[in-house]
């Protein structure tokens, strides 16, 4: 038999539990992909193999992105890309394109 003062303690600490990164398992934190993609894709970073963010028009990037997303390979943008939505990268564009 369940002891009756379980029940309320258990509802109490059900309610005010907070959610440790969202309140959907497949809602994705935009400031963590920027703060992954940023290891590789710096403000300042000017190489040819890794383009900075800043240097593209906000729609090229976005079709970038969705590119990336359709490559059938083992890279890394492939592998970073393929969890997203078009609207995180819409999301990730903004952010991007807010600060140019």
């Amino acid at each position: 038999m369940i002891n009756l003062l379980t029940i309320p303690l258990f509802l109490c600490l059900l309610f005010f539990q907070k959610p440790v990164l969202s309140n959907s398992k497949d809602e994705i934190n935009i400031k963590m992909i920027v703060n992954n993609c940023a290891s590789c894709h710096l403000e300042n970073n000017h190489s040819e193999l890794i383009p900075s963010f800043f240097e593209k028009e906000r729609e090229v990037f976005i079709k970038q992105m969705i590119d990336f997303q359709k490559i059938n390979d083992d890279s890394i943008m492939h592998r970073i890309t393929k969890v997203l939505n078009l609207d995180d990268i819409r999301a990730l564009a903004d952010y991007y394109y807010e600060k140019k």
